[in-house]
């Protein structure tokens, strides 16, 4: 008797390639959710010039698949900001900014009220279940669609 399992590895090289691009899309709605997060939920990016709120990027596997639409765009990362490569499923959120570090760890008196320090990580650590969550739902909805073409 003689099994020929290459369908089956065929298959699953395709269901490989399928969910690693599922939860990219899921990493890019997280990322795209963080970075408005941190420009619209108090404690909010710095506005003085909205150059820092202009700036924001964010990357998956390394690719830019966003840029914030808040503020001015001076200083928004280009395509090469990004420093994951591209088999690593991984978002990054990117204020480019000059001052975007200084004005998140220091100056905790802020010029616009709802401004504050930390503005990025306390999002990180207050919505990281609203993320987590966005990033299974993508998958799983995703999932969905390759079930229904397989």
């Amino acid at each position: 008797m003689k099994l020929d399992t290459g369908q089956v590895a065929r298959n699953l090289d395709k269901l490989t390639v399928f969910t690693e691009d599922a939860a990219r899309e899921g990493l890019t709605i997280a990322g795209i959710m963080l970075m408005n997060d941190t420009i619209t939920d108090i404690p909010t990016a710095p506005i003085d010039t909205s150059e820092l709120r202009g700036s924001g990027g964010v990357f998956v596997s390394g690719k830019r698949v966003a840029v914030s639409t808040h503020g001015i765009p001076i200083s928004q990362p280009g395509p090469g900001v990004g420093e994951r490569k591209a088999d690593q499923l991984v978002a990054e959120v990117i204020f480019n900014a000059k001052h975007a570090l200084i004005q998140h760890e220091a100056f905790p008196t802020k010029k616009v009220k709802g401004a504050g320090m930390k503005y990025l990580e306390k999002k990180i650590f207050g919505n990281a279940r609203s993320y987590f969550k966005a990033i299974s739902d993508t998958m799983k909805q995703e999932i969905r669609k390759y079930r229904t073409i397989a």
